[in-house]
């Protein structure tokens, strides 16, 4: 059976206010903004980047601005309200997917406030060459697609929207989430909803097919499939959003695309506003038609549960979309699949730490949190039945529980105290 690294897992503007001074107009900036002017040159693996950044402040004690970068980029400039006495860390971040970034660190000189607008300016260029072999992010004369795990933009951990301008070979088609428009031979992408990733995808072949997906629009991106398999993956799609909605909430459903990367390795990943999953073929959709039901199907599943930190909590997050995964291919298909895969995923939990506690950055962290979270829930359905586990799992979206201590909580209130401690205990020692 094919497997899939899922990475589930988190731009600029030049009309620049007075660079000495804090912007305190946060009634016109509801979140940080980026406008860039990037120049990519596949062939070479380049890319230049000018730009600027308003960060918005959330909080009411910072002390210093971090962000992240490729560490194979040099920069020309970079500057915070015009200081440029950032401090660069080369060594390799903590950060588990971005193991080629380079930290930029600034310390706060003047008292910060929370909803003060930071205006960063920023220049730098470089070939981006190195990369995990499971990276989602790639740069070749094939296909490009940057985002965060590069990171190509200096990035931050709050939401943002942004406006970029690609400057680009002619004959590459461009994609990114956002209101596309060309201006002076350039593709010019703009959000004016919130994301977490500044996402570039472009190839030769690329091509973009827009159509309906429940009353909205929805965006298919690829550059192999046909448009039969294409009929089907939107198909499989729109039952999967209807299942999920009846078995947890409807959820409002936005404008949204889904990308098939040329990659062959990185898995799917999830964003708002879009899908992007690597790998996938005529043959290989045909043939691996299941696997390619989890495999989309959790994905779609993370604009259910997304909300939870990226800790050990990341459990409340994959586990759950994981299972969720399972639950449909259980209803969709049959019980004797779903049960085939649960024992599958017991097998992989064997011998793995617990997940209360574990770091993200756990060379078995995959393991903890798709198999044996998933393993755990699955114990849980069978101890609570599937109506109460869907009651729970209900009341958790309505209360937006994304930390493990509420929803121990709420599972006390929901199948009483003793599953409670059980499924404590479960997580602490299992």
């Amino acid at each position: 059976m094919k497997r899939y690294l899922v990475i589930i897992f988190t731009a600029i503007f030049f009309n620049v206010v007075n660079a000495n001074s804090i912007d305190n107009g946060s009634d016109k900036l509801k979140y940080s903004h980026y406008d860039v002017q990037l120049k990519i040159i596949p062939e070479e693996q380049f890319i230049s980047v000018i730009g600027s950044l308003k960060y918005l402040v959330k909080t009411d004690s910072l002390n210093e601005f971090s962000f992240n970068l490729h560490k194979e980029l040099k920069i020309n400039n970079f500057s915070i309200n015009g200081d440029n006495s950032f401090e660069l860390d080369t060594s390799n971040t903590n950060v588990r997917w971005l193991p080629d970034a380079m930290k930029i660190t600034y310390q706060t000189k003047n008292k910060i406030h929370k909803g003060d607008v930071i205006n960063i300016e920023f220049s730098y260029q470089g070939k981006i060459t190195q990369w995990p072999s499971w990276s989602a992010n790639v740069i070749g004369a094939d296909w490009v697609e940057m985002g965060l795990y590069f990171p190509w933009y200096p990035s931050i951990s709050d939401q943002f929207t942004y406006k970029v301008s690609v400057d680009i070979e002619p004959e590459f088609n461009v994609f990114a989430i956002g209101k596309f428009t060309e201006k002076d031979n350039k593709k010019v992408f703009e959000t004016d909803f919130p994301v977490s990733d500044f996402i570039i995808c472009a190839s030769k072949d690329l091509t973009i097919r827009e159509t309906q997906l429940l009353n909205q629009s929805f965006q298919i991106v690829n550059s192999s499939l046909s448009e039969a398999i294409v009929d089907s993956i939107q198909t499989d799609i729109e039952d999967f959003y209807l299942s999920f909605s009846n078995w947890f909430d409807k959820i409002k459903v936005q404008d949204m695309s889904l990308v098939i990367s040329k990659r062959e390795k990185g898995g799917g990943y999830s964003r708002k506003g879009g899908l992007f999953l690597g790998g996938m073929s005529d043959s290989s959709y045909v043939n691996e038609r299941i696997d390619y039901v989890k495999y989309i199907a959790h994905e779609i599943s993370h604009f259910w549960w997304s909300g939870a930190p990226g800790n050990w909590e990341d459990w409340l997050n994959e586990s759950f979309a994981e299972f969720s995964a399972l639950i449909l291919i259980r209803e969709l298909h049959s019980k004797e699949e779903y049960n085939s895969r649960i024992k599958i995923k017991i097998d992989e939990s064997k011998n793995t730490p617990s997940i209360w506690g574990i770091s993200r950055n756990d060379p078995q962290a995959t393991k903890v949190f798709y198999s044996k979270g998933v393993v755990l829930l699955s114990e849980l359905e069978q101890k609570i039945g599937n109506k109460k586990f869907l009651e729970l799992c209900r009341a958790r979206i309505d209360k937006k529980v994304n930390n493990t201590e509420n929803f121990l909580n709420l599972l006390s209130n929901i199948a009483g105290k003793e599953i409670s401690v059980w499924f404590e205990r479960s997580l602490k020692t299992r």
